[in-house]
């Protein structure tokens, strides 16, 4: 994110889209060291979902996953001239 503010910044690019995300080692050795932890959340074998319940008193674990996210980034001249173009 922080490179994508300065390209618009200096006046490389207008806009810039910015993302990220998180990789996790999904094998054997890992998840085997979290079991040996006691830090993940026992399945509930009714309800596999009703495993991830993080804001429960009742909650017995972590329920790994993964995750990502992007951002449009946006000179304000950009996005002003955008703005005049569609206001009607």
């Amino acid at each position: 994110m922080g490179e994508a503010f300065r390209s618009i910044k200096y006046g490389f690019c207008d806009r810039a889209i910015a993302g990220g995300g998180t990789e996790s080692l999904f094998n054997a050795g890992p998840i085997k060291a979290w079991e040996t932890l006691r830090t993940l959340a026992t399945p509930d074998e009714d309800n596999i979902a009703g495993s991830c319940k993080p804001f429960s008193k009742n909650r017995t674990g972590f329920v790994l996953g993964e995750d990502t996210a992007a951002l449009v980034l946006e000179s304000l001249e950009s996005a002003s001239k955008k703005r005049r173009q569609y206001s009607w």
